[in-house]
């Protein structure tokens, strides 16, 4: 007849033989996790179309955290500044040294930019003797980006300048990145919290995966994301 005492002496011989095995495979999965891949779900219009507002899971690789290799016109996974227990899924489109115009959507004018440009130099700066700006040559829009780039602080950040000027060029500081969503005019981004620390990147987003049904993996859409500006250039 076996006694309690012999019952719980196995059981916890069993479990104490079980327990390397059962740590190896909870550390084997945490080093994989953060290491190799993870796979998480995206909901939100921000990236619109690139992502669906639902039902997608991404796949993200985690050799690309806190920013190594990372480069403009990626998508990447990151800590939000104003919330760290919270994850967002952004486009990176500004890297440090860079100049970005701070919002883009705010007005039809801004999404030539080189037209914006000449406006904003000719306010700004002696009119080189061109009469319509509209006239300027590639040559002098050029030398009028290279005039601008030198009346800017390298350490101005966004946080410097008014709400409302969305109009306004700022230079991405050392250890830090611009975020934007696809959907500009349905994203909180850095034109709302800012710059980001490279440091708090998670990955770069390398798959998406549309799933419409669980059970009809047949009929999942996979996509490989790209790298918007990569891309274009090739």
């Amino acid at each position: 007849m076996r006694t309690q005492s012999t019952i719980f002496t196995r059981y916890f011989t069993a479990v104490a033989k079980a327990s390397p095995i059962v740590f190896n495979v909870l550390l084997a999965a945490h080093i994989a996790s953060s290491y190799s891949y993870e796979y998480i779900a995206s909901y939100g219009d921000s990236m619109l179309p690139t992502l669906h507002s639902f039902s997608d899971y991404l796949v993200i690789s985690r050799a690309y955290r806190r920013g190594k290799g990372i480069t403009t016109g990626d998508m990447v996974s990151c800590c939000k500044p104003t919330e760290p227990m919270s994850r967002v899924c952004k486009r990176v489109t500004g890297m440090p040294g860079d100049i970005i115009l701070v919002d883009p959507s705010k007005s039809s004018i801004y999404t030539n930019f080189s037209e914006y440009i000449k406006d904003y130099a000719v306010s700004n700066k002696e009119n080189l003797g061109v009469k319509d700006i509209r006239d300027a040559t590639t040559d002098e829009t050029s030398q009028w980006v290279d005039e601008l780039e030198t009346t800017l602080d390298k350490n101005k950040t966004y946080q410097e300048q008014s709400s409302t000027t969305h109009n306004q060029f700022i230079r991405i500081p050392e250890g830090h990145c611009w975020l934007t969503g696809d959907n500009l005019n349905n994203s909180l981004d850095s034109r709302v919290y800012n710059m980001v620390p490279l440091a708090l990147i998670n990955g770069k987003v390398e798959y998406a995966v549309y799933v419409s049904s669980p059970w009809k993996w047949w009929t999942w859409d996979i996509r490989k994301i790209e790298n918007i500006y990569k891309d274009k250039e090739q």
